[in-house]
């Protein structure tokens, strides 16, 4: 009688697990959800600016369209042309939302985007290979 008065059901190794396992996946998913695609994204988008060239059509994100007359690669400034009587204006790199490759360079692009793309896939796959191997 005295025992089961006394008894205070210790929490255990178990019941550690039950409150940790959960908390893990739960970053795995947000991982693979929220954090990985963005950082897909800015690397397609650095790759994109460190590609593009003089001549090029591009977007800013303010809806401007307009040529690269000249990139400044220290200052990360592009000059633009719009407009039929060709307005110049100095923007930065990041204000640049697409860039329009000038003739058959755009393809080339997305080619290459799709290559790293299957990278990064072959990439990921690798790494769920392993993790279930160290589970075994």
């Amino acid at each position: 009688m005295f025992n089961l008065l006394t008894n205070t059901q210790n929490p255990g190794i178990g019941s550690l697990l039950t409150m940790i396992i959960p908390l893990v996946l739960l970053f795995a998913v947000m991982y693979f959800l929220m954090i990985r695609p963005q950082q897909k994204a800015e690397k397609q988008k650095r790759a994109m600016l460190d590609t593009m060239k003089k001549d090029d059509n591009i977007v800013t994100i303010g809806g401007i369209y307009g040529t690269i007359v000249d990139i400044n690669e220290e200052d990360d400034i592009v000059t633009i042309a719009v407009g039929p009587d060709r307005t110049r204006f100095m923007i930065k790199k990041s204000a640049i939302s697409d860039v329009e490759k000038v003739g058959g360079e755009e393809e080339e692009t997305e080619q290459a985007a799709e290559s790293s793309a299957a990278e990064e896939k072959a990439e990921e796959v690798t790494a769920a290979e392993e993790s279930d191997e160290k589970k075994d």
